[in-house]
C-alpha cells in the first residue's frame, strides 16, 4: 500500500478509483483503510480479506483439503522449480481460466512462463496493516463493488461474503462461467460491469 501511495504521489493523483484483483484487492483494501480521502470508489475482484483467519473461514475438513491441494505447489516453491510451479498453477481447478477459454489459458501460461516468481521465491518484508483489515471493513465508507467469478474458489466466495456483509452498501456481482480471472475470461462483460 505504501508503494501504491508513493506511485500516486509521483503521478500527482490526489484521488482515484481503485480496482484490484486477488492480491491487488488486498492491497486496495489496506490502502483505502489507510488513505480513505484518496479513494473515490473501490472495486474488488476475487479479493481475499487481509487477516481473515482460515480457521474461521473454513471447516477443519475444508482446511485440510486446501493444505493437501497446496502441498505440491509448496514443494515446487521450496525446490525453486519454476516450470513445475507454472504447471501446477495451470492445473488449479479455479485459479486459472477454465478450459472453455483456451486463448485466455494460453495467455496466462505465457505470462507465468516469463515470470520470475520473485515475490514467492525471494519475498520482500511486508508492512502489515495494524490492526488488520478483517475487523475494520465497516470503516470503508466509499462506494464498493465486489466482482467474483461464479466458479472461483470457496475461499474467494467466503471472502466476498465477508466483504459484502461488513462494507456498508457494498454491491456484489458474480460473473457466470468464470474462475479467478473474469477480466481475462469474459473481458467485455467484465469491462461493462466496471464502467457502469
Amino acid at each position: 500500500r505504501q508503494d501504491l501511495y508513493e506511485l500516486l504521489q509521483f503521478l500527482g493523483i490526489k484521488k482515484t478509483y481503485l480496482l484490484g484483483l486477488s492480491m491487488g484487492g488486498m492491497i486496495a483494501i489496506d490502502f483505502v483503510l489507510e488513505h480513505p480521502d484518496m479513494v473515490d470508489a473501490l472495486m474488488l475482484v476475487g479479493s481475499p480479506v487481509p487477516g481473515y483467519p482460515f480457521e474461521v473461514m473454513l471447516t477443519e475438513q475444508e482446511l485440510q483439503e486446501k493444505i493437501r491441494q497446496q502441498t505440491p505447489l509448496a514443494n515446487a516453491i521450496q525446490k525453486r522449480n519454476i516450470p513445475a510451479m507454472v504447471d501446477l498453477l495451470m492445473d488449479d481447478p479455479t485459479l486459472m481460466p477454465s478450459l472453455q477459454y483456451p486463448a485466455a489459458r494460453q495467455r496466462v501460461r505465457e505470462i507465468l512462463s516469463g515470470y520470475s516468481f520473485d515475490w514467492v521465491l525471494n519475498p520482500a518484508p511486508k508492512q502489515e496493516l495494524i490492526p488488520v483489515a478483517y475487523g475494520r471493513l465497516a470503516e470503508i465508507q466509499v462506494p464498493t463493488l465486489l466482482i467474483v467469478g461464479a466458479d472461483d474458489d470457496i475461499i474467494l466466495h467466503r471472502s466476498a461474503d465477508k466483504l459484502e456483509q461488513d462494507i456498508p452498501g457494498a454491491r456484489r456481482v458474480a460473473i457466470s462461467g468464470t474462475h479467478h480471472m473474469p477480466n481475462i475470461e469474459k473481458p467485455e462483460e467484465f469491462n461493462q460491469i466496471v464502467l457502469a
